[in-house]
């Protein structure tokens, strides 16, 4: 099983049904953007850490063999770009 995923069952199961229907960590990663906003509507602190765990261990991954399968890169472009999208997330 692939690092993103196995790293998504282990620390957001909550997420699991999102999870098992994306195919790419592009896509999981752009809906968990969407959960993350809902949690800091929400103010579900203990979430919101568990979900910044979770990227900041993809971005850390060791790199990739070009932009597709690098973590780092998927993790920059599919979910910190879209952040300062939310005044929540950009006061945090």
């Amino acid at each position: 099983m692939s690092l993103w995923r196995q790293e998504a069952f282990d620390r957001l199961p909550e997420f699991r049904k999102e999870l098992q229907e994306e195919k790419s960590p592009h896509c999981f990663l752009s809906t968990l953007r969407g959960r993350l906003f809902e949690a800091y509507q929400e103010e579900n602190l203990e979430r919101i850490e568990r979900i910044k765990e979770y990227v900041f261990r993809l971005a850390r991954a060791r790199e990739g063999h070009d932009a597709s399968s690098d973590l780092g890169t998927i993790v920059a472009v599919s979910f910190f770009e879209h952040l300062p999208e939310s005044k929540l997330i950009r006061k945090d």
